[in-house]
């Protein structure tokens, strides 16, 4: 069952992050797409509050250095 769990996200989610990724950088801006790598864990953070999957709260802005 574990195999078929590995399989199955090989074929889906991070094969096509990968296949889209290496389309990207083929045929794409390099330099936009090294600034949305960057920015993606803000992005998807705010997509998550925006769309109630997240509460919004101070530490998602401040992170304190330890």
């Amino acid at each position: 069952m574990a195999w078929l769990a590995i399989l199955a996200l090989g074929l889906g989610p991070a094969g096509a992050a990968f296949y889209l990724w290496d389309h990207a950088v083929k045929r794409g801006d390099i330099r936009a797409l090294g600034a949305l790598s960057y920015a993606m864990p803000i992005l998807s953070t705010a997509l998550l509050v925006a769309c109630g999957l997240a509460d919004a709260m101070g530490a998602l802005v401040v992170r304190p250095c330890l």
